[in-house]
C-alpha cells in the first residue's frame, strides 16, 4: 500500500494523464479520487463511465461536432476527467482523446486532467484490439495489484475500514483478537470492495464492540457491486440475493432500517428479523468450533 500511495502522490502533483488497471475491486476508483486531491486542482472530478453509455452518447458528452472538446470536458475544467472502463471505448473515439491529450501539451488543449481505468491487463487490450498502443504510451500507468499479492494490506485496509465506520456512526468498534490470522486465510478475489463488503458487515449485524470479520461468499464465487448495485454470478442463492440486498440497501440508507424497509418494499418489523435471523447465523459461526 505504501508503494501505492507514493505513486498517488508523485503522480497527482503532476499534470499528466494516467491510467489506473487492476482487477475488479482493487480500488482504481479510490485512487482516481486520490489524485484529484493530491492534484491540488479547484475544480470537480467528474466521472463518465465508458461502459455505461452507448457510443454515440459517449461521444456527444466527450467531444463537440469536428475534434472541439464537449460537456465532460468543461464540466470538468481546472479538475479532473475520470473515464472509467476505457477499454470500452470505441477506438475511433481513442483516436480523438488521443488528439485531445496530444494538444493539452501544447497548452491549448483541455484544461482538465484526464484519468482513466480500466479492469483489464492493459497489454492484452492492446493486443485485442481494444485500447490503441498510442494512447497506452501517452498515460502515465498506475497498476493496482490484486489483493491477493498483498497480505500485508488486508489487515491495514480492514483497520481503515472500522475506524471510517466508528467516525460515521459514533461507536469504537474493533477487530477481535486474533481474528486477523481469518483475514490472511482468505484470498478476497473480490479485493479491497469483498473486504470492505464483509467490514461492514460485521460492523452492521454484529453485538458488542469487538468484531469476527468473515468473507461473506465462498473463494469461487466472485461478488461485483458498487456504491448502489450488486451483480451476482449464475447460481447464486435465492438466500444470498435477499440477504445481499437488505444489507446493501440498509448501508445505503445509513443504517435506517424505516428507509430500508420502504426501498425493499418491506416492512420494518420484517427488517428488523432479517438482521436478528443474520446475526444468530453468525453468532452460531463464530461458536462452531
Amino acid at each position: 500500500m505504501r508503494r501505492v500511495v507514493d505513486q498517488v502522490l508523485r503522480i497527482g502533483a503532476t499534470d499528466a494523464p494516467v491510467l489506473v488497471s487492476g482487477e475488479h475491486g482493487t480500488g482504481k476508483t479510490l485512487v482516481a479520487r486520490a489524485l484529484h486531491t493530491a492534484s491540488g486542482r479547484k475544480g470537480p472530478l467528474v466521472t463518465v463511465d465508458c461502459s455505461a453509455t452507448t457510443p454515440e452518447r459517449l461521444a456527444a458528452d466527450l467531444f463537440d461536432d469536428g475534434d472541439g472538446l464537449g460537456d465532460a470536458f468543461r464540466r470538468a475544467a481546472d479538475g479532473t476527467l475520470f473515464l472509467a472502463d476505457l477499454t470500452a471505448m470505441p477506438m475511433p473515439l481513442q483516436a480523438r482523446l488521443l488528439r485531445a491529450l496530444e494538444d493539452g501539451t501544447d497548452r491549448s488543449g483541455p484544461s482538465a486532467r484526464l484519468v482513466a481505468a480500466t479492469h483489464r491487463d492493459p497489454h492484452e487490450a492492446m493486443r485485442e484490439g481494444t485500447l490503441r498502443d498510442d494512447l497506452y504510451h501517452l498515460l502515465a500507468a498506475l497498476p493496482l495489484p490484486a489483493l491477493r499479492d498483498r497480505d500485508e494490506d488486508v489487515a491495514v485496509l480492514a483497520h481503515l475500514f472500522v475506524d471510517k465506520l466508528n467516525a460515521h456512526y459514533g461507536r469504537s468498534k474493533r477487530l477481535a483478537a486474533g481474528s486477523e490470522s481469518g483475514l490472511l486465510r482468505h484470498d478476497w478475489p473480490g479485493n479491497v470492495r469483498e473486504l470492505r463488503s464483509a467490514v461492514q458487515r460485521a460492523y452492521l449485524l454484529q453485538e458488542g464492540d469487538e468484531l469476527y470479520v468473515r468473507p461473506s461468499l465462498p473463494s469461487e464465487t466472485v461478488l461485483k457491486e458498487s456504491e448502489t448495485s450488486i451483480m451476482f454470478s449464475v447460481g447464486t442463492t435465492l438466500a444470498e440475493l435477499e440477504r445481499r440486498a437488505l444489507l446493501k440497501t440498509l448501508a445505503h440508507f445509513n443504517n435506517d432500517k424505516t428507509a430500508t424497509a420502504r426501498a425493499l418494499g418491506i416492512s420494518v418489523r420484517t427488517v428488523h428479523n432479517q438482521l436478528a435471523r443474520l446475526a444468530g447465523q453468525d453468532a452460531g459461526r463464530k461458536a462452531a468450533p
